[in-house]
């Protein structure tokens, strides 16, 4: 993958809870198509009350979905690439 080539760390996992969110991933995927980009967040959500470590997954400001709990995030870790794709699922790759 070129971009593990690239940036040598790359972390690739599955949306949580991608099928509630169906309405946000088409819009998202939507004004992706009318402005030409796509914008990726991870978003901790302390807040969260099933789970104060829940980190949400947002692209173009919708929200998608979660990081699975098993995925560890560093906590300041600057993103340098992320995509976000819906084949075979949803799912995001980050490079740090």
């Amino acid at each position: 993958m070129q971009l593990k080539e690239e940036y040598n760390i790359t972390t690739v996992f599955s949306v949580k809870g991608t099928s509630f969110r169906k309405v946000d991933i088409e819009r998202a995927f939507k004004h992706a198509h009318t402005t030409g980009g796509m914008r990726l967040a991870l978003v901790p959500e302390p807040s969260n009350i099933e789970d104060p470590n829940a980190i949400r997954v947002e692209v173009n400001s919708y929200f998608v979905g979660y990081v699975p709990e098993h995925y560890k995030i560093p906590k300041g870790v600057v993103c340098r690439v992320a995509k976000f794709g819906t084949y075979p699922r949803p799912h995001v790759v980050i490079a740090y």
